[in-house]
């Protein structure tokens, strides 16, 4: 059964929007999709500053499908409010809130969370682990067909 095949190389200066994420999961999934094979990515990959995993499985209609988990970036993990408070961890003048329990934390702190506790990146007030806040794309072998079909 094959595993991650993530191995294309992003250049720098491309910025990478979900739309380009979607493409480059569907050239990598391409071959075992069609021919039905089931495939797996269990632990999360980092293409152009996103995380992401995958599997081809077989969807509610029983045909095979492309499944995509995507973590939140950090940009989403904060909400901004048209107050400013002080921030929980710097005490600085912030209008973001994170998005689990609502309080003033600003990016650059959330930054450092994570840089500095990579294995527990998780809230400073309600302790929530960040890395679970995740969405779930579901594509069928027809709309991967589309996505590829300027490649095959």
């Amino acid at each position: 059964m094959p595993s991650c095949f993530c191995i294309k190389k992003v250049k720098k200066t491309n910025p990478v929007t979900i739309d380009t994420l979607f493409n480059y999961v569907c050239d990598i999934t391409y071959h075992m999709l069609m021919a039905d094979v089931y495939g797996r990515c269990d632990t999360f990959v980092e293409h152009g500053g996103w995380n992401f995993k995958y599997r081809t499985d077989f969807m509610e209609n029983h045909n095979m499908g492309l499944i995509i988990d995507v973590k939140y970036p950090l940009n989403n993990l904060t909400t901004q409010g048209e107050d400013k408070n002080e921030c929980v961890v710097c005490n600085e003048n912030t209008n973001d809130s994170i998005i689990c329990c609502k309080q003033p934390v600003c990016k650059k702190c959330l930054k450092d969370i994570q840089k500095h506790q990579p294995d527990n990146f998780c809230c400073p007030m309600c302790r929530k682990n960040l890395d679970t806040y995740t969405k779930t794309f579901k594509l069928t072998k027809e709309d991967v067909r589309k996505q590829c079909s300027d490649t095959y």
